[in-house]
């Protein structure tokens, strides 16, 4: 297929330019239309860049009620695929099966794992949703009185689960 390849040139040369530019580390987001994972994850490896590729296989869905004091909703299954593990592309017709990964808590844990994991490793993490452990709206728009935000570690209500989850990875 040729848009494969346009895309794969497109993503080397992009890769390239980061390199270029003195980019450390590279989160990269696997869409759903992604054909073929491993040719993205090997594009990072020829080209000596370290990465956090985050992929799912579950169905992204909007959450019409975020609000920044809403914040993450979701303690997000998140775990570490092997390398040179065989990436099976997403399937739009077997994720419906799938309980939806919400887009802001997915957003929450690409800035996560930035202020989280070491950026001289590079990592595959795979992402769903974690049924029944939905979780209180953040802080309701306020910070509790006794315990004020702190925008360092807990830069959105709920975050330092995605940490914890991270951490344990």
């Amino acid at each position: 297929d040729n848009n494969a390849e346009i895309h794969k040139s497109i993503f080397r040369n992009s890769v390239r330019a980061c390199k270029d530019a003195g980019l450390m580390h590279l989160v990269v987001v696997e869409t759903p239309r992604t054909v073929n994972p491993s040719d993205f994850v090997s594009i990072l490896e020829e080209e000596g860049m370290t990465y956090t590729y985050l992929r799912t296989m579950s169905p992204l869905r909007k959450d019409k009620t975020y609000s920044f004091e809403k914040g993450i909703t979701n303690k997000l299954n998140v775990k570490k695929v092997q390398p040179g593990s065989s990436l099976i592309p997403f399937d739009a017709e077997t994720s419906e099966k799938e309980p939806a990964v919400m887009r802001e808590d997915f957003a929450a844990l690409i800035v996560q794992s930035l202020l989280s994991m070491d950026w001289g490793e590079s990592r595959i993490l795979e992402v769903s949703s974690n049924p029944g452990s939905t979780v209180s709206s953040g802080f309701g728009g306020k910070a509790p009185a006794n315990k004020p935000m702190r925008f360092d570690r807990d830069w959105c209500p709920n975050s330092g689960m995605l940490a914890e989850v991270l951490s344990a990875l």
